[in-house]
């Protein structure tokens, strides 16, 4: 195998870290993550600048980068996923094949070349136990399994068991030996067996004996491995004549053809592929929103992770009227990128059909789904309508009953309802009930996908809804991002060390026990603003944003305020806040541009007021604004045609006529890069 030599002795630790950020932005967000950088140490922020900089990342770098974010963001179940990420990127730079005529033991010894390219100075040693029975002993040479290797190493070493072919094992950690004991505990499988200061870890592995009898060519044959495409097949072919050309030590120079055609190849295929997912997940990505606003007291903590690049979970909000709120969590049978179609289609549907019965709602849908989509599909779904006085009305189509955790007396009830699968009968309409709840203060409802709730442990057991009320009772003394990282922690603790197999949503919706004090603020606000103390409506409105932070109203009244008291710092990160949560609000826009504007900050403000004329393209205030910055930059001709745009809007008035005044004194010669803003 001399490809061995063309693969960075670094290059997993390195494509580790890259694959744990990756997953860790999605999981979160960039600014979150970029937000956290920031406030490193100047040491870790050395470690982070140099991974832009230096083509070899040291390897206790790597973790100690890892470990950070894991312990900031509780993702230490991203490990798993990672470690997933890292073998297939592995096997994308480097796929050497074993001999076929070879009997299937010696895939161990294949095994073991990738595992020594997990870590700088790893020694990997096999010993067998008994027949089909082996230890996996994994030695660092002095104190160095980190928290890190220990969460990614069982998601490595399973995903390279599949890879090698062996469709039935089993993997458990007999000992874990870890560096240091500043380990979160309770993330141990067996942590009574934990044992710190040592230089190894151990695993046990299974395989049926049967398994091992096979050449190792029907093992690796493309034909007989479930999941690869016709281009894995093209290229395994090659792969394997190029090594039999190789052992009868002829035409050397044909072999080394052979494995460029073919990575070549599988370069082209893997970049075509990327690039067709990359456009499947941002699309996902535009209609499945990253974060619920804040609506009339009532909050919302969403958990969303995808089982591959794109997901056949989604959910959506929207407003009825000014007191009406609706949600909804829907789950397409499948993974992947058909799964995604299908969520596309029934996203649209969804919005087509906007009435006050959800059960009728699911009955028009599921007419849709089986109009449009011809192939077997269908989806699970729960939808719910919430009124100004926290009445909920909601229908279930075959999914999980969501969970409503009681304040007044720190009980679990069950949301029953019946209802069946959305797109799989045309009479569906007929079992669809709506049924009726109402929250009071300090209540959480928590809804999820059977993602949740079917995960398993090393011991094949199921998480369940029964361990699921009991970890749900626990929050009742928290508040709803502290419950929901409570819940998910307790789903990473569950199946540490296996794979999910589904993707999983987690929605907590709960009613603040401070809403009256928030809209007490509120009122107050408006009262000192209508007085013009906008200083002291700022101090409300911020007393109210730090009760219901996600409140789009809030947001916006106090960025306007503070623009109003010529804090412009601020009203500029407020409006980037509320710009999150809306998007597409012109207002915002052309205010953050006049704060920039304010602040010298010319180019962004273009971008700002240009963003907010293309939302609203009849925009007097925004037109303004952005005559005057044409005309600080001495662009005469682009301040004319603003000019014009806004004489047709607002012929006569007195920003109009002020930026004509403007012009003409361009015009005349006079500089305008110092003109003071009013």
């Amino acid at each position: 195998m001399s490809t061995l030599s063309l693969l960075p002795q670094t290059f997993v630790d390195r494509c580790r870290l890259d694959a744990f950020v990756e997953r860790l932005q999605e999981a979160t967000s960039q600014r979150e993550v970029a937000r956290h950088i920031e406030s490193l140490s100047a040491e870790r922020l050395r470690l982070w600048n140099d991974l832009h900089t230096l083509r070899k990342l040291p390897a206790e770098a790597e973790s100690v980068l890892i470990q950070d974010l894991s312990q900031r963001f509780q993702a230490y179940g991203l490990l798993r996923e990672t470690g997933r990420d890292c073998f297939t990127e592995l096997v994308r730079r480097l796929r050497p094949t074993p001999d076929e005529d070879a009997p299937a033991e010696t895939l161990l010894d294949w095994i073991a070349v990738y595992l020594n390219l997990l870590h700088s100075g790893l020694a990997v040693h096999i010993k067998e136990e008994m027949t089909g029975s082996y230890i996996i002993r994994l030695d660092y040479g002095q104190p160095g399994e980190t928290l890190v290797d220990f969460l990614f190493q069982p998601s490595f070493l399973r995903a390279l068991l599949h890879f090698a072919g062996f469709t039935d094992f089993e993997l458990t950690q007999t000992v874990t030996m870890l560096a240091t004991s500043a380990i979160p505990v309770d993330l141990l499988v067996a942590p009574d067996q934990l044992q710190t200061g040592a230089d190894f870890a151990a695993y046990r592995l299974r395989i049926p004996v049967e398994q091992l009898q096979s050449p190792v060519s029907r093992l690796i044959d493309p034909a007989r491995s479930p999941g690869t495409d016709m281009n894995a097949r093209f290229v395994d072919d090659v792969m394997q004549r190029s090594a039999r050309i190789l052992q009868d030590k002829r035409e050397l120079l044909t072999a080394v053809e052979y494995l460029n055609i073919a990575n070549d190849e599988l370069e082209r295929e893997i970049r075509a592929n990327k690039r067709e997912l990359e456009m499947a997940r941002n699309i996902q990505k535009g209609f499945v929103p990253r974060r619920i606003p804040d609506w009339n007291g009532l909050q919302f903590w969403v958990k969303f992770y995808p089982l591959t690049e794109v997901s056949g979970d989604f959910y959506d909000y929207f407003t009825i009227g000014s007191n009406k709120f609706g949600f909804m969590v829907c789950d397409v049978s499948g993974h992947g990128v058909p799964a995604a179609l299908i969520s596309a289609i029934a996203k649209l549907s969804f919005n087509n059909h906007r009435y006050d019965s959800p059960a009728e709602v699911f009955s028009r849908v599921n007419l849709d789904i089986l109009n449009y989509v011809k192939t077997e599909g269908y989806l699970t779904g729960f939808y719910m309508l919430i009124d100004a006085d926290y009445n909920i009305i909601y229908s279930l189509a075959a999914a999980p009953p969501p969970l409503l955790l009681r304040k007044r007396t720190g009980q679990v009830e069950r949301l029953e309802c019946k209802g069946t699968l959305i797109g799989m009968f045309t009479d569906a309409g007929k079992y669809y009930e709506d049924q009726q709840v109402r929250l009071e203060p300090g209540d959480k409802l928590f809804i999820f996908t059977d993602g949740l709730i079917e995960i398993q442990n090393d011991k094949e057991e199921r998480l369940g809804e029964e361990r699921l009320f009991s970890v749900i009772a626990e929050t009742s003394s928290m508040d709803l991002k502290a419950a929901a990282e409570h819940v998910m922690q307790f789903y990473n603790r569950f199946h540490l060390g296996m794979d999910a197999t589904d993707d999983l949503t987690l929605i907590a919706v709960g009613l603040s026990e401070q809403v009256a004090e928030f809209q007490q603020h509120i009122s107050r606000a408006r009262r000192r603003a209508q007085a013009d103390d906008f200083a002291g409506a700022a101090r409300e409105l911020k007393s109210a944003h730090a009760i219901l932070p996600g409140h789009t109203g809030t947001l916006f009244m106090l960025g306007r305020t503070q623009r109003r008291i010529r804090d412009f710092t601020g009203a500029i990160a407020t409006l980037e806040e509320y710009n999150t949560l809306r998007p597409y609000n012109a207002d915002s826009y052309r205010l953050m541009g006049e704060c920039h504007l304010y602040l010298g900050n010319l180019d962004l403000a273009r971008q700002h007021l240009e963003k907010s004329i293309s939302l609203r393209p009849e925009n007097p205030a925004a037109l303004y604004h952005l005559g005057r910055l044409h005309l600080r930059l001495g662009r005469i001709a682009e301040a004319e045609l603003i000019s014009g745009q806004l004489q047709a809007l607002r012929p006569g008035k007195k920003k109009t006529m002020d930026l004509q005044l403007r012009l003409r004194a361009a015009k005349e010669g006079k500089d305008l890069s110092e003109d003071p803003l009013d």
